[in-house]
C-alpha cells in the first residue's frame, strides 16, 4: 500500500513538472509584456529606458516622452544615439524583471535605465485587507498553479488570498493579453440589428432593486433577494454592482462567481467579474472575461466600454479608440463613449477635440456625471483653474454615484485650489484630499499630495492620520505613516518584493554586460532602489533632486506635472536634461 501511494505521489509530481514545462515552453515564444519592434540603427550607442507610466510618457504624445526628448537632447550634441523607451503604463517590477534577459539579448544595449515601483503598490492587497503568505506569492509563480486557477475560479475564489496573487501571474502563463484583438470586427463578426443592452449603465436600469444599488444599500438588495425563491439576473447583478460602487471587490466578485455557478454562464457576470479585475489594474485578465461576456452578447456596450478601458490601461490607445467608436456606431446617444474617447484624446495632448466629445457627451446624457468631472479635469489640463473649480464644484454639488470618480474629481478640484492661490489655499485644498483618500483608499495621487501639502509638519499629519483612523479609513492612514516614516508610500511585502526584483535585474545585466543606472521618481522617494544602488554600486540618478532644485528657485509644480500627477512635456524634458547631463560619464565617447 505504501508503495503504490509512493508511485502515485512521485507519479503525480513527474506530471505536474511536465505540465510545467510545457506551459513555459509555450509562454517562451509569447510571453513579452509587450513586442520589442524597434532594431539597432548602425553605428548607434543604444539605450533602453524601462518603466511604468512616467516613462511611457502617460497623458502625452510618445514623442514628448522623455526617453524621445532623450534622444534629441543627446544627438543634438553631435553624437549618434538611439533611446528606445520601454514603459508601460502600470507596469510592475516582477514583470520587467522576468522579460527584462529578452530585451536586452534582443536589443543589445550600451545604456538600461530603469525607473520603476510605484505601480507595485497597486498589485498588493493593503495590510487591512489581505495578507498573502511568501508561499502564496511563490506559488502564483508556477503556470501550472494558474492553469488549476482558471480551470476552477469558482473554487479558489473562495480563497482570496490565493485568488490575489494568482491573478496578480494571470500574464506569466501565456502571455494573453498580447493576443487581445486589436480591432472590434475581430470579434464582432457581422453588425448585430437588434438593439443595444449596456451591462453597466445604472440609469438606463429601473425598479426597487436598483434605486437601492444607487444608494449603495446592499444590506437592503441582500434582503429583497433573500425573500425570493429564485431572484432575477439584474437583481444578483445590482447587488455585485453595489459592493462594486464601494470598492467591495471580494464581495462583488463572490456574488458574480456564485450567480454564475449555479445559474451558468451569464454576459452579465462575466462584466461583473472583469470589473472586479479592472478596478484592481488587472486589465490583461478583465479583458478575457470582456472578450467572453461579447461572445455572448455581442451587442453589449457595456463590455464594449470596459474593454476600450482596458486597452487604454495597457497603452493601447488606438485599439481602445475603435472600441468606443464601435459602442457609438452601435449606440449613438452613449454618453460614457464619448466619454472614454475624450480621454483617449486627453491622454495624447489633443485637447482640442477631448473639449468636444465631453461636450457631446453632456449634451448626450446631462445626468451622466463622468463628463462634467472629465470636463474639469480638462480645463486643469489647459491651466484654465477657475473653469476647471466651477465645473468640479457643481457636480460634486449634484452628487457623483462612483466613489472613485468622486475621489478624482476632488483631487483636481484641490489641484485647482492650490494653483489659483498658492500662498492661502492650503487648508481647503487638504480638506479636499482627505475627502478624496476617503472616497478611495487607493488614490495615490491624492495620497502623495497630501503627504507633500503638509510640508514638514508632523504633528498636523499625524492629527491628520489620527482622524482618518477614527472615520473607518485605516489603508489610507497606512500609507500615509508610510510616507511619515519612510518617504515613500509601500508597504513591507510591497518593499521585499521590489528589492527582490531589482536585484534580478541588476544580475541580469552584470550576465549581459549591460550597463545599468537607476532613476528616482520626479515626484516620489524611492529608498529601495537608493539603497541598492549603494550595495550594488549601481548609479543612481536623483530625478526628485533636481525637481526640487527647480521648486527651490520659484519653479511652478503645475507646469511640471499634469492634473493627475504624471509628467507634462516640460517634466519629461526636465528628466530628460537631467539623464543627459549624466551620459558623457556613463558613454563616454571612444
Amino acid at each position: 500500500m505504501k508503495v503504490r501511494i509512493l508511485v502515485l505521489f512521485l507519479g503525480l509530481c513527474t506530471a505536474l513538472i511536465l505540465l510545467e514545462t510545457i506551459l513555459r515552453t509555450i509562454g517562451y515564444f509569447h510571453e513579452t509584456m509587450r513586442p520589442v519592434s524597434a532594431e539597432r540603427r548602425p553605428g548607434a550607442k543604444v539605450i533602453l529606458c524601462a518603466g511604468d507610466s512616467i516613462t511611457y510618457g502617460y497623458g502625452l504624445p510618445r514623442e514628448q516622452a522623455y526617453p524621445s526628448q532623450l534622444e534629441k537632447a543627446l544627438n543634438a550634441a553631435g553624437r549618434n544615439f538611439q533611446v528606445i523607451n520601454l514603459g508601460r503604463s502600470g507596469e510592475p517590477s516582477w514583470t520587467l524583471a522576468e522579460n527584462i534577459d529578452e530585451y536586452l539579448a534582443e536589443l543589445k544595449p550600451d545604456l538600461l535605465t530603469v525607473m520603476i515601483g510605484g505601480a507595485d503598490r497597486h498589485f498588493y492587497s493593503l495590510p487591512n485587507e489581505q495578507k498573502s503568505s511568501m508561499l502564496l506569492r511563490l506559488l502564483s509563480y508556477s503556470r501550472t498553479i494558474n492553469l488549476l486557477h482558471m480551470l476552477f475560479a469558482d473554487a479558489t475564489e473562495k480563497l482570496p488570498e490565493f485568488a490575489v496573487v494568482s491573478s496578480m501571474a494571470w500574464d506569466r502563463l501565456t502571455g494573453f493579453h498580447k493576443c487581445l484583438p486589436a480591432n472590434p470586427s475581430e470579434v464582432l463578426k457581422a453588425r448585430i440589428s437588434r438593439p443595444a443592452v449596456c451591462s453597466i449603465d445604472f440609469p438606463r436600469f429601473s425598479g426597487e432593486v436598483w434605486d437601492l444599488a444607487r444608494n449603495k444599500d446592499t444590506d437592503a438588495i441582500s434582503v429583497l433577494i433573500s425573500r425570493k425563491s429564485k431572484p432575477l439576473t439584474e437583481e444578483i447583478m445590482a447587488l455585485g454592482m453595489t459592493y462594486l460602487l464601494k470598492a467591495d471587490y471580494q464581495r462583488a466578485l463572490a456574488v458574480f462567481n456564485n450567480a454564475a455557478a449555479v445559474r451558468g454562464n451569464c454576459y452579465l457576470f462575466s462584466v461583473g467579474i472583469g470589473l472586479c479585475d479592472l478596478l484592481q489594474y488587472r486589465a490583461a485578465k478583465a479583458s478575457a472575461y470582456f472578450l467572453d461576456a461579447l461572445e455572448q452578447e455581442p451587442n453589449d456596450t457595456g463590455a464594449m466600454l470596459c474593454l476600450g478601458c482596458s486597452m487604454l490601461f495597457l497603452g493601447r490607445r488606438e485599439s481602445a479608440r475603435l472600441w468606443f467608436e464601435k459602442v457609438l456606431e452601435i449606440d449613438p446617444a452613449n454618453g460614457w463613449a464619448c466619454n472614454f474617447l475624450g480621454r483617449c484624446c486627453l491622454d495624447g495632448q489633443d485637447l482640442e477635440n477631448a473639449l468636444k466629445f465631453y461636450q457631446e457627451g453632456i449634451r448626450l446624457e446631462p445626468e451622466l456625471t463622468m463628463n462634467y468631472t472629465s470636463l474639469g479635469e480638462l480645463y486643469s489640463h489647459q491651466k484654465d483653474f477657475i473653469k476647471a473649480r466651477q465645473v468640479l464644484e457643481d457636480v460634486l454639488k449634484r452628487g457623483i454615484v462612483l466613489d472613485w470618480e468622486k475621489s478624482h474629481a476632488l483631487l483636481v478640484l484641490a489641484v485647482s485650489e492650490s494653483c489659483l492661490d498658492p500662498g492661502n489655499s492650503t487648508e481647503k485644498a487638504r480638506g479636499y484630499l482627505m475627502e478624496a483618500v476617503r472616497c478611495d483608499q487607493r488614490n495615490y495621487g491624492a495620497l502623495n499630495f497630501l503627504l507633500t501639502s503638509f510640508g514638514g509638519q508632523q504633528e498636523d499629519l499625524q492629527s491628520a492620520i489620527d482622524s482618518l483612523e477614527k472615520s473607518g479609513h485605516p489603508n489610507a492612514a497606512y500609507f500615509l505613516r508610510q510616507g511619515l516614516e519612510h518617504d515613500f508610500l509601500l508597504h513591507e511585502p510591497v518593499r521585499r518584493q521590489l528589492q527582490l526584483d531589482l536585484s534580478r535585474i541588476i544580475e541580469t545585466c552584470r550576465e549581459k554586460g549591460v550597463k545599468l543606472v537607476f532613476l528616482n521618481y520626479p515626484n516620489d522617494e524611492n529608498p529601495v532602489m537608493k539603497e541598492l544602488s549603494r550595495e550594488q554600486n549601481i548609479p543612481f540618478i536623483d530625478i526628485l533632486d533636481a525637481f526640487n532644485k527647480v521648486w527651490a528657485v520659484g519653479g511652478k509644480r503645475w507646469d511640471y506635472f499634469l492634473p493627475d500627477f504624471h509628467c507634462s512635456e516640460l517634466g519629461n524634458r526636465k528628466i530628460a536634461e537631467t539623464i543627459a547631463e549624466k551620459i558623457p560619464e556613463l558613454l563616454p565617447e571612444n
